[in-house]
Parts: structure tokens; C-alpha cells; sequence
């Protein structure tokens, strides 16, 4: 800034200051996702008569109060019913990783700290057994839909290919007997 350092020659009282500043910001506080709720559970006869129970035996033993303060209160409680009979979702591990792999996976974590040529075979080990673990997975899927694309059977054969794709199974969908009642069993829906 041409000028800027003459502030004091002319006896002024402005003068230019330079700095450098050096910020550490704080980053924002992670919110934890709420774990979700084994809501297939529900398709039980068995759980959902034991959460209704849950449920009507909290009511039965409560006292009236306010209805704005009742809200609260019934919110958690049933999500707290629901946690308990219910229970939570399980993480969902590839079918194709092998024992072995997860457990090169875990000590290769442990040992991650360390930095040296252990960990680096380590690491190299993990991912050789991984990758061998999955093209035996995918060569046993392609032989199995050779198989089964053989003898003709087209039913198994979109079963496997919605199976691969991650598609969820079509099992789930409703199905009624003869006398019009849903079927809540997976066993009695191939049944019928």
C-alpha cells in the first residue's frame, strides 16, 4: 500500500499495523444417530401382543395429569417399551468376508499405532484375504446361477439376482389364506 508508512512522517496518528494471526477453530460437536429400532420384529405375532401389553400396563398403572405435560412422558416411554421388546438393528456384515479377513481386519487395527513393517504387511495380508474372499463369493454366485439357469428354474434364478442386487426380499409383502387373514409366518407364505 503505497503511502500506508508515511502516517508518522507527516505527524499524523494513523499507522498501518501488520499481523498474522493464527486461529484454532473448534469443530462441531457430532451428533450421534439415534440407533434404529427392529421394526421386522413387529410382522411376530408374538412381540407386537407383548409390546401392546407393555404399552396397557403403563396406562392401567399411570394417573391422570395435564394433557400438555402428558406428551413427554408417553413419548418416551414408548420408545423405551419398543427399545426393550423390540430391541435394535444388527450392522449387516458382507456375506463374503471370511473369518479369517476380520480377523486380520482387528489386528490389523491394534496394531496401527506401531507404524512399522508389521502393520504394512498386516494391512497387505487384510487386503489380499479380502480380495480373495470376494472373488470366491462372486464365482460362487455366478456358478450357482449357471446351475440353476441350466436346469431352468427362472424363480431361483431372479431370487439370486434381487439377492445380489440388494434388493429386499419380496417375502416381506402381504399374504392372505384362504379365509381372507394375513399370514404373518415367512415359512407358511413359500408354503402357500
Amino acid at each position: 500500500m503505497r503511502g500506508a508508512e508515511t502516517g508518522n512522517a507527516h505527524r499524523s496518528e494513523h499507522v498501518l499495523v501488520h499481523t498474522r494471526l493464527k486461529v484454532q477453530l473448534a469443530s462441531a460437536p457430532k451428533m450421534q444417530r439415534a440407533r434404529r429400532l427392529n421394526v421386522p420384529k413387529f410382522r411376530q405375532p408374538s412381540t407386537t401382543e407383548a409390546l401392546n401389553t407393555e404399552i396397557r400396563s403403563h396406562f392401567t398403572a399411570r394417573t391422570d395429569r395435564e394433557g400438555s405435560d402428558q406428551w413427554p412422558s408417553l413419548k418416551t416411554f414408548v420408545y423405551g417399551a419398543a427399545e426393550k421388546i423390540l430391541g435394535f438393528t444388527q450392522r449387516r456384515r458382507c456375506d463374503w468376508i471370511s473369518r479369517r479377513t476380520l480377523q486380520l481386519s482387528a489386528q490389523t487395527a491394534r496394531t496401527r499405532s506401531h507404524n512399522d513393517a508389521s502393520f504394512r504387511q498386516l494391512r497387505n495380508m487384510t487386503t489380499k484375504s479380502a480380495r480373495d474372499d470376494r472373488q470366491k463369493y462372486w464365482a460362487g454366485i455366478a456358478t450357482s446361477m449357471d446351475q440353476v439357469s441350466n436346469v431352468g428354474d427362472n424363480r431361483k434364478l431372479y431370487q439370486i439376482i434381487r439377492q445380489v442386487s440388494g434388493k429386499p426380499s419380496t417375502l416381506g409383502d402381504s399374504v392372505r389364506d384362504v379365509n381372507g387373514s394375513f399370514i404373518a409366518d415367512n415359512s407358511a407364505k413359500v408354503d402357500h
